[in-house]
């Protein structure tokens, strides 16, 4: 975590998602080991790795809801956490007289006065062989045949053109 300016990471597509598991690991490195010597010997200072950079992040969060969550036009919740801070990262394996000085970087922000509007996805694609357009025929049945055990009419909902709420 000691040398952001200039690198990129491993991390793979679609990222990485906090709370999946309790470690996930990813690497920085430098493409142009021009840059990072111009780095070094421009330091002002001993510890020149410092100099190198800082840390830039971002974090999306996404919500899904299912039926049992409707809010109100503007309606503001407070998000949950269960430590005193939302997620740390540090550097394992930095080198040599860096990780004995590596600790977490613990990441935390107000989680009050979230505001939440519906709907999040805007289209639902259905398919399935007894769907037509927006229509999915399910058949005509007595009230006998359901109890009976009616025959399921299978189709699929794809939800798209989801977004997070912010």
């Amino acid at each position: 975590m000691w040398s952001a300016y200039g690198t990129v990471t491993n991390v793979s597509s679609p990222g990485i998602y906090i709370g999946d598991s309790a470690e996930q690991y990813f690497s920085w490195y430098n493409p142009s080991e021009d840059v990072l010597y111009w780095s070094c010997n421009n330091a002002n200072s001993t510890r020149k790795y410092w100099a190198v950079g800082g840390i830039y992040q971002t974090l999306t969060i996404e919500f899904y809801t299912d039926t049992n969550f409707d809010p109100t036009v503007t309606q503001q919740i407070k998000l949950s956490s269960s430590s005193n801070y939302l997620y740390s990262f540090k550097a394992y394996g930095a080198g040599q007289g860096i990780n004995e000085h590596s600790y977490f970087i613990k990441i935390d922000f107000d989680l009050l006065n979230v505001k939440l509007t519906n709907p999040t996805c805007f289209t639902a694609m259905l398919s399935g062989t007894s769907v037509t357009g927006s229509t999915v025929k399910m058949g005509e049945y007595s009230a006998e045949q359901i109890r009976n055990g009616a025959t399921p009419v299978p189709f699929d909902i794809s939800l798209q053109n989801c977004v997070s709420c912010d």
